[in-house]
C-alpha cells in the first residue's frame, strides 16, 4: 500500500507542478495582505465588511451592499434599515460598545449584531457572555425592541457560539440568533457585490482582492479546473483510488501523532533550558483536538511550567483559538505582577482575572492553531525539522519577552537569543 501511495503522491505532485507555473504568472500584490495581517478581524474583515454595509460610506453606493446583505436572510425585511448607521464607521473606525458590526436603525428601531469570529474565542467576562452582552447593550441602552434584533455568529465555517457566550439566553434561537459562514454567505454576499459594480472598477477590485483572501482563508484557492485534474488524478486506478483512501482513513492518526510529539517535544525542550514543569499536556485533550471536527472544550490544554519561584508560565491550546502563551496570577511576585499590569495597559500583553497572555506570532507573521491543518503553519508540524523551528522559536519568543519587557537576567534564560 505504501508503494501505491507513493506512486498517487509523485502524479499529485506533478499536477500541483503544472499550476504553480501558472499561479506565478498571476498577480501577488493584494491591498489587505500589504496593510493587515490576512486574519484580522478588527482591523481587516469587521472594518472593510462595515464600510460595505455603510449607506453613507465612501462608496457613495448608498444602501446597495446592505441591501443585498439583507436580502440573503428572508428573516430580516428590507423596509426595516432605510435610515441605518453602521459600526465601526468608516471614518473614525468608531465601534458600538466594542460590538464588530452593528448595523441599527434607531427610528424604526431594529439592529443587526454581527459578531465576527477567525479564530479568536469568545470574550467572555464577568459581566455576561459576549453576545449575552452585546444583546442586552442593544435591546436596553439602545433603546431597540428584543423582537427586532437579529444577531449573527460570523466564523470561517460556521460554527456554534460557546455556550457561555450565550449566557442566560442558552441557545441563538433566544436571541433571533444564526450561525453564518465565510465561505458561504459572506463569498456569495461579495460575488452579488461584485456584479452590481461591473462599472465601477476601483470598487470591484477591491472586493475581489477581499474575496481572494478570503478564499485563501477558507482553503478554497484551487480552481475549478485544478480541482477536477486532482479528482481525476485519483480515479486513474484501483491503485490510486485504494492508496488515496488510505491516507484519507489515516491522516487522523497522522495528526495525533504529530500533536503528540508537538507536546512532548515543547514539554523536554522546556525542561532542557531549565525551567520546571508542573503540567503536561493531557493525551486525551490531543485526542479531542486530532479526532472531532466541532471545537469542544474537551480539548482545552498545555503545558505550564515554573520560571522563577513566584513566576509560572504555560503555553495552551483552547477551543477556537491560536496558541497562546502566558503567565499565572495565582501566586505571583507582586514585583512581577505590578511589571505585567503596566505592560498590559501599554498593550505588551493581554490581561484577564486569571493570567496575562499574547498569542504566538512567529516570524512569517503567522500564528498556530493546532485544530487545523489545512493551515500551513500546523501542517508542518508533521515534519520533525520544522516542528522543531516552531517549537524553538516559540520558546525563543517567551524568553525574549521575558528578557526585553520584564528585565530578567537569569542563567536559565537563552543567552543567544
Amino acid at each position: 500500500m505504501i508503494d501505491k501511495l507513493n506512486y498517487m503522491l509523485q502524479k499529485l505532485d506533478l499536477l500541483k507542478e503544472r499550476f504553480d507555473v501558472v499561479r506565478e504568472k498571476e498577480e501577488k500584490f493584494n491591498i489587505f495582505s500589504v496593510l493587515h495581517k490576512e486574519h484580522d478581524e478588527r482591523r481587516l474583515h469587521s472594518r472593510f465588511i462595515a464600510a460595505l454595509l455603510d449607506p453613507f460610506g465612501s462608496h457613495e453606493l448608498k444602501d446597495l451592499f446592505l441591501q443585498e446583505f439583507i436580502r440573503l436572510f428572508p428573516q430580516i425585511k428590507s423596509g426595516n434599515f432605510s435610515d441605518a448607521q453602521v459600526y465601526p464607521e468608516e471614518w473614525n473606525k468608531k465601534e458600538n460598545n466594542n460590538i464588530d458590526i452593528l448595523v441599527i436603525d434607531r427610528k424604526s428601531r431594529h439592529a443587526i449584531i454581527i459578531e465576527n469570529k477567525i479564530y479568536a474565542g469568545d470574550s467572555n467576562n464577568s459581566s455576561g457572555g459576549q453576545l449575552e452582552r452585546y444583546f442586552k447593550h442593544v435591546r436596553d441602552a439602545e433603546g431597540i425592541p428584543q423582537e427586532n434584533i437579529n444577531v449573527f455568529y460570523l466564523t470561517l465555517d460556521g460554527h456554534l457560539p460557546s455556550g457561555e457566550s450565550l449566557g442566560e439566553f442558552e441557545c441563538l434561537e433566544n436571541i433571533n440568533g444564526n450561525c453564518i459562514s465565510y465561505e458561504n454567505e459572506v463569498i456569495k454576499w461579495l460575488d452579488i457585490c461584485i456584479k452590481e459594480v461591473s462599472n465601477k472598477p476601483f470598487i470591484r477590485e477591491s472586493i475581489l482582492q477581499y474575496k481572494k483572501i478570503l478564499n485563501k482563508m477558507c482553503n478554497n484557492e484551487t480552481e475549478l479546473e485544478e480541482r477536477k485534474k486532482i479528482k481525476d488524478t485519483i480515479a486513474l486506478s484501483k491503485e490510486t483510488m485504494d492508496a488515496t483512501k488510505y491516507l484519507i482513513d489515516n491522516f487522523k492518526h497522522v495528526k495525533w501523532h504529530t500533536i503528540y510529539e508537538f507536546w512532548e517535544e515543547l514539554e523536554n525542550n522546556i525542561e532542557n533550558r531549565g525551567y520546571e514543569i508542573i503540567e503536561q499536556m493531557d493525551e486525551e485533550a490531543i485526542t479531542y483536538i486530532a479526532h472531532y471536527s466541532e471545537n469542544k472544550k474537551y480539548e482545552d490544554g498545555g503545558v505550564r511550567f515554573r520560571i522563577l519561584p513566584g513566576l509560572v508560565a504555560y503555553v495552551w491550546h483552547e477551543k477556537n483559538e491560536y496558541l497562546f502563551w502566558g503567565f499565572e496570577k495565582e501566586e505571583i511576585d507582586s514585583s512581577y505582577s505590578s511589571k505585567l499590569t503596566d505592560l498590559g495597559k501599554l498593550g505588551m500583553i493581554h490581561e484577564r482575572k486569571i493570567d496575562w497572555w499574547n498569542y504566538f506570532e512567529f516570524s512569517d507573521n503567522d500564528k498556530l492553531f493546532l485544530k487545523d491543518f489545512s493551515y500551513q503553519k500546523t501542517f508542518d508540524l508533521i515534519d520533525a525539522g520544522l516542528r522543531s523551528n516552531t517549537i524553538e522559536e516559540l520558546l525563543n519568543g517567551i524568553e525574549k519577552f521575558m528578557r526585553e519587557q520584564l528585565k530578567l537576567e537569569i542563567v536559565k534564560i537563552n543567552a543567544s537569543i
